[in-house]
């Protein structure tokens, strides 16, 4: 059963029409009055401001002509919007707009079947049993006049209301509603008379021509709508500021804490109203934004709670009727229910069309303020065009380096910021011409980098390349910069950088004579057994790149760590070519010169020597028994021996003990990067005849670890001086030569500037590590009337201590036992 109103929770409800005369008939009781547009005055009382209180709710209407009654007291309660509290109550619908109206006739019993309806008013007069109500004036309300200290009178905008309505409605139909509203605060008159029912048409007229400003719904007034769109931003519960978001459905500007304590969920309306009945919710308007929705809309349905009790009097006084089995009161109950249904939908409607308004309205007032801030910018642009700036560097100002754009650029704000605008242009100006230069200085490095390429194609053959500088290392000869230092700001020609380029042979000289002096330099005296310049070319002159991204580094064996590749002699190292890149990148993976590589920075060719390198070389050398003061890395890649670490542990595989054959050069990596603990002096053996067939017979079955790499060049043209390929595309390109059997070294070649991948060690069986301390199976060959046998490792040390041989070779120096 659907509970009825309290006296605690009077509102200001709309009547229906059946209801009017009955109410009427009521009021004339003692129990409230009715005013002129059928509006229920339930023990209501007029404010100072026109206001018609109920209970605390306010109706933005009023009529009034004596103005001696106003309560004085009350002024400091006006509120700051001019609007007042907009009230929310109960109605009926009439028919406006969307708005639909399909109520049923219902006379109550007590009802007088006689109104009057002769009044010159829009919205109709009282019954004739009423007293007269009091009427504002038709011209003046109250002008007043101020007399100010020289006695002379001061005149306030009350002077606008001396001249006739109509013409003063017709001026003020021409303002915004927002202009009204802030109009309405200035003047206790002005407010009297906007305020009345007879100044509706003004307000009409400036929502319409406001643009497409929603239509009011029938539940509020003109004004009231007005306070909703446009006043401040203002909770209308407890006045609070900085409340942005209107609520639409329920028709109330409220902040955060009101909303948490005034709505109520559809979910919970059972337990916060238990005498109330559900249905009662499908005839009240909704929001789905809750108090802590944080803007986020929900399916579910949020009641205000002033609206429930509201509906709920309204409902209570059709039951009542029904109780008391007045005529025709049931259907009347049943029209009531079924138009506020359909109100509600029509609410919705309406709530839509106000959500897309305000889409509409951000998205124009967006419009317009880019527009206006394009304006000003533009104007600003002109004014520094004025002052001689150029158009360039007044572009490369940041939006946000501008003062505030939205306001109006007057003389007195250029003033203040011309100052800070023109520093702005100067730094964008000096770096403008740095960037310029730049570019100026780079065009011209391209332009010798492409004339020294053809130059190469030219004049050098293909396998001379690695040895001559390269285009970075060009850069910095005094031939060369002097053309890319030109200040001129002319751009450098082709026929300059060509005749500089004749003269190129003594610049390469000159160039590497500083390299073999700086690397000459470097050498311990090991490594220097002619005392000239010969050193740098033989196998002890070993060097290391220690940069942290060297595109040379390799891993070693059995490691997963990555170590600098040693460079051996003169000629590799000469030909080193390290980039600084961002990120890494191993030597395969690069080009030989800047025009097929954009992202190369710089070019780092400095070497450091290795002694522990050297030491691994000379030890190779003088087990081999070839001459320190002679041997180069060619002639050991010529004889091409295996080598077997001894420091390192023999490996058990799969039953059998294994050592793993190196090469030269593998070994010499191997010793460098190994630690001085474990390999304190180089401990190495060279393998026997046999074990050499062997190994070299595993290792032609695999794959040259060197031929899916990008380091392959023809010799025979430069079509690779740019861009290298694998193995098999260069042999593909041979066939162009009419070369179908290529030899490596003398039709094609590995590039040179690049570290060829070695081949992967191969496992030699031998025989199983002896830990006996009598009894081995090695024999001393220096010692032919001893018949005492030795384990590998006592065999060596036996050597080494009574015979001097340092570096113990088989069959020559210890042989097997059995």
């Amino acid at each position: 059963m659907l509970a009825t109103s309290c006296q605690s929770n009077r509102l200001q409800v709309p009547a229906p029409q059946e209801q009017r005369a009955d109410s009427e008939e009521h009021a004339t009781t003692g129990g409230g009055s009715v005013d002129f547009e059928g509006y229920v005055d339930f023990e209501g009382y007029v404010d100072f401001e026109g206001y018609v209180a109920l209970g605390g709710y306010e109706s933005p209407w009023t009529d009034f002509e004596d103005e001696d009654e106003e309560d004085e007291d009350d002024e400091d309660e006006e509120d700051e919007t001019g609007v007042g509290i907009v009230a929310r109550v109960a109605y009926y619908p009439f028919s406006t707009g969307i708005w639909d109206d399909s109520g049923s006739e219902y006379e109550s019993p007590s009802t007088d079947d006689q109104t009057d309806s002769d009044s010159d008013s829009e919205y109709g007069t009282p019954r004739e049993e009423e007293p007269p109500r009091k009427r504002a004036k038709r011209n003046a309300v109250r002008a007043t006049s101020e007399t100010n200290i020289n006695g002379k009178k001061k005149s306030d905008l009350t002077i606008l209301l001396t001249m006739p309505l109509d013409i003063l409605y017709e001026v003020l139909s021409f303002l915004s509603p927002l202009d009204l509203l802030r109009l309405s605060q200035t003047n206790r008159a002005i407010r009297d008379m906007l305020m009345s029912r007879k100044a509706t048409s003004i307000w009409k007229a400036a929502r319409e021509g406001h643009g497409d400003v929603p239509d009011c719904p029938p539940d509020l007034s003109e004004p009231q709508w007005a306070n909703l769109l446009f006043a401040r931003a203002r909770c209308q519960e407890c006045g609070v500021t900085g409340v942005q978001k209107a609520d639409f459905g329920i028709r109330r500007r409220a902040c955060n804490a009101c909303r948490k304590k005034k709505l109520v969920r559809s979910v919970t309306f059972s337990e916060k109203f238990p005498d109330f009945d559900k249905a009662l919710m499908d005839l009240i308007p909704y929001t789905n934004f809750g108090g802590r929705s944080h803007g986020h809309a929900s399916d579910s349905r949020f009641f205000w709670e002033d609206d429930i009790y509201a509906i709920s009097q309204e409902i209570g006084q059709y039951q009542e009727d029904v109780h008391m089995q007045k005529i025709g009161a049931k259907q009347a109950l049943e029209d009531f229910k079924a138009s506020r249904v359909r109100f509600v939908a029509q609410c919705v409607k309406h709530t839509e069309i106000c959500k897309q308004w305000i889409a509409d309205v951000a998205k124009r007032h967006k419009a317009d303020f880019v527009k206006l801030c394009e304006a000003n910018k533009a104007l600003i642009r002109s004014r520094l065009l004025e002052l001689g700036h150029e158009s360039v560097d007044i572009d490369r100002i940041h939006i946000y380096d501008y003062p505030d754009l939205s306001k109006d650029v007057t003389d007195s704000r250029w003033l203040r910021m011309r100052p800070t605008l023109e520093k702005k242009v100067a730094s964008h100006k000096a770096r403008r011409l740095i960037d310029e230069r730049q570019e100026l200085l780079k065009s011209r490095q391209c332009l010798i980098s492409e004339v020294y390429c053809d130059f190469l194609r030219s004049n050098i053959p293909p396998k001379q390349w690695a040895h001559m500088p390269w285009d970075i290392d060009l850069y910095k000869f005094p031939e060369f910069a002097m053309l890319i230092d030109d200040p001129s700001p002319a751009p450098l020609s082709e026929k300059t950088c060509s005749e500089v380029l004749q003269e190129l042979a003594p610049i390469v000289d000159r160039w590497t004579a500083q390299k073999q002096h700086a690397m000459l330099a470097q050498l311990d005296d090991h490594s220097r057994p002619n005392a000239n310049g010969m050193d740098l070319n033989l196998v002890s002159s070993v060097f290391i790149c220690l940069k942290e991204h060297c595109s040379n580094k390799r891993q070693s064996t059995g490691r997963q760590a990555v170590y600098a590749t040693p460079l051996f002699g003169w000629v590799e190292a000469r030909t080193h070519k390290c980039f600084s890149c961002d990120g890494y990148a191993w030597a395969w993976q690069l080009p030989s010169f800047s025009g097929s590589f954009p992202q190369r920075k710089h070019m780092y060719t400095g070497l450091t020597f290795s002694t522990r390198a050297s030491q691994a070389a000379r030890s190779i050398v003088t087990l081999l028994q070839l001459d320190l003061r002679s041997t180069v890395p060619g002639d050991l890649d010529l004889h091409s021996p295996r080598l077997f670490c001894m420091s390192c542990s023999t490996v058990k595989y799969y039953g059998r003990w294994y050592r793993f054959a190196l090469t030269w050069r593998e070994y010499v990596f191997h010793f460098m990067h190994e630690h001085d603990s474990s390999h304190p002096q180089p401990n190495l053996e060279v393998l026997g005849a046999e074990q050499l067939i062997e190994v070299r017979n595993l290792e032609a079955k695999e794959k040259d670890p060197a031929a899916p790499y990008n380091a392959w060049c023809c010799n025979h043209c430069p079509a690779h001086l740019l861009q290298q390929v694998t193995r098999d595309e260069i042999i593909h390109h041979l066939t162009e030569h009419d070369i179908l059997e290529p030899v490596e070294n003398i039709d094609f070649f590995f590039a040179n500037h690049m570290i060829r991948p070695p081949i992967q060690p191969v496992r030699c069986p031998v025989p199983p590590p002896q830990s006996g301390k009598n009894t081995g199976d090695f024999t001393c060959k220096l010692c032919p009337n001893s018949h005492r046998r030795f384990i590998l490792e006592g065999v060596r040390s036996h050597l080494k201590m009574k015979h001097q041989v340092s570096q113990a070779m088989p069959d020559t120096h210890y042989g097997s036992a059995i």
